[in-house]
């Protein structure tokens, strides 16, 4: 990593930390890995796109939540309903987070 913090083409870019309003285990509950990151300075998204992409990846989570939700339901297994609600409900809670937090 020290190597990348010094490289005049890319940024590394730390992990939220939990002074955030986010907190980091409703990422991790929701399988998203919050670690640092590095990317090339010229791709570096603004901030529409980064929210635009974020919104994206929780929609796209909930629609498999939502397959995996009726499957469990067709085989009536109740604990996976439990849990497949309980993440949506989380999932749902975290986009009302980021949505706050991301404001222009």
């Amino acid at each position: 990593m020290a190597f990348l913090r010094n490289h005049a083409e890319v940024m590394v870019i730390e992990g939220p930390d939990e002074s955030l309003p986010v907190a980091l285990s409703e990422f991790s509950e929701a399988g998203v890995n919050m670690g640092p990151r590095i990317i090339l300075k010229e791709r570096i998204p603004s901030r529409d796109e980064m929210t635009d992409m974020m919104r994206q990846q929780l929609e796209h989570m909930r629609l498999h939540l939502g397959y995996a939700l009726d499957k469990a339901r067709e085989n009536d297994d109740l604990d996976a309903v439990r849990e497949i609600e309980a993440a949506l409900e989380r999932s749902a809670r975290l986009e009302e987070k980021m949505r706050h937090f991301l404001k222009p």
